[in-house]
């Protein structure tokens, strides 16, 4: 059997669709083959699937505790870390099953999973954040955002810092840019251009997070990785970035407990 590479979509095999390969319903230009209609549709899908898991997770839990009740011990890092891997899984999941169904055909490279020149990269990528943080001084010059939850349930101790930068700087990281820039990102590019899909997916990305008085931080921080995928063609620069920057917040938060 002939070897071939997950990360280039030239040799990806028969059965995927890549990026050169002829597309479903007549998609036009570079890119994946779904476009705005589907990505709406995928986040009302993935919204209510959400929910819908919880609620099964929430009863599921009750009947656990009253099982194991020694397990209401837990530390509360431990439980929020589990729930955050929870719930990028099954969003992520959702979304990947939905286009799917939908009878598109995608490989890792088609996620955005590219080789990219290692240099511009790096340079690109600490642009990105530097511009970033200029953006959020100037905010927070006349807004004071609060912590995330999730930074706020970090506690002294190695274990406790291990276990945020796995979850917050290497889990969420990949999962999140997978959703917003591989998928979401992508699909409203294929149809709008870079400038209109920018916009949008980064004011989905910080809506995301649930927490209005930091939506326009991570609205430019959003929108700098749209820019790392849309110029690389690469997931890695937003992934690394994101990474970088989950992980400086939490040794920053790390940081202020001792």
């Amino acid at each position: 059997m002939g070897q071939y590479d997950l990360l280039d979509p030239e040799n990806a095999p028969g059965r995927f669709e890549t990026l050169k390969s002829p597309r479903k319903r007549g998609s036009k230009g570079d890119g994946v083959p779904w476009g705005v209609r589907d990505v709406f549709l995928m986040i009302l899908l993935a919204v209510i699937g959400f929910l819908a898991a919880m609620l099964g997770l929430t009863v599921a839990v009750r009947l656990v505790l009253d099982i194991f009740p020694n397990l209401k011990s837990l530390p509360t890092l431990v439980v929020n870390s589990l729930f955050l891997v929870f719930q990028d899984g099954i969003i992520l999941t959702i979304s990947l099953v939905f286009l799917h169904l939908r009878g598109y055909r995608f490989n890792l490279a088609t996620l955005g999973f590219r080789r990219t020149g290692l240099l511009m990269a790096i340079l690109l990528v600490f642009t990105v954040l530097a511009l970033s943080e200029v953006g959020s001084a100037i905010y927070q010059s006349f807004v004071t955002p609060q912590p995330q939850p999730v930074l706020k349930e970090i506690q002294p101790g190695l274990p406790a810092l291990a276990l945020a930068i796995i979850q917050i700087a290497i889990i969420a990281p990949i999962a999140e840019e997978i959703l917003f820039r591989g998928i979401i990102h992508q699909g409203l590019e294929h149809q709008l251009g870079f400038i209109p899909a920018g916009i949008i997916s980064a004011a989905i990305f910080a809506a995301a997070h649930l927490q209005p008085d930091i939506f326009v931080p991570i609205f430019i921080l959003g929108f700098g990785f749209a820019f790392l995928m849309h110029y690389t063609r690469s997931l890695w620069p937003s992934i690394a970035g994101h990474m970088l920057f989950n992980l400086l917040s939490v040794i920053a938060v790390y940081s202020s407990l001792r």
